[in-house]
């Protein structure tokens, strides 16, 4: 089936080549607001990918300060550990070659606190007392 123009179709050919003006200017005039559009904001598509790429910029800018913050953290870590292992290295050595952990007052023998009970106290007797027997 072959296509026919628009205009032919109609009952009339003016109102065909008036129909065809009329598409044809408001195409015209669409294209132009869309250029305008574009030239005033910018195509979208653009827009879109330019906001893209600012959010992988700013994720590549998170993660770069994610990095760099563990790194002194390790750093802070690994200097904290050295001087620990110094200092403890010093004690070790200033001990004087004692084998045992607690101070040398301790190795005497613990010193005994004795409590004095107070004398328990005697039940009474059951012997009558001489003012009971009379």
């Amino acid at each position: 089936m072959q296509k026919f123009p628009i205009h032919r179709q109609m009952a009339c050919p003016e109102m065909g080549k008036l129909y065809g003006a009329m598409t044809t200017d408001m195409g015209q005039k669409l294209s132009g607001y869309y250029v305008s559009l574009q030239s005033r904001y910018g195509d979208p598509r653009i827009y879109a990918a330019q906001q893209e790429q600012m959010a992988r910029d700013k994720v590549a800018v998170q993660h770069a300060k994610s990095q760099k913050t563990a790194q002194l953290l390790e750093d802070a870590y690994q200097r904290q550990s050295e001087r620990n292992r110094e200092l403890h290295d010093t004690r070790l050595k200033t001990r004087g070659g004692r084998t045992s952990i607690a101070p040398p007052e301790s190795k005497e023998p613990p010193k005994r606190h004795t409590v004095r009970r107070p004398p328990a106290e005697q039940p009474p007797s059951h012997q009558a007392r001489p003012s009971d027997v009379a």
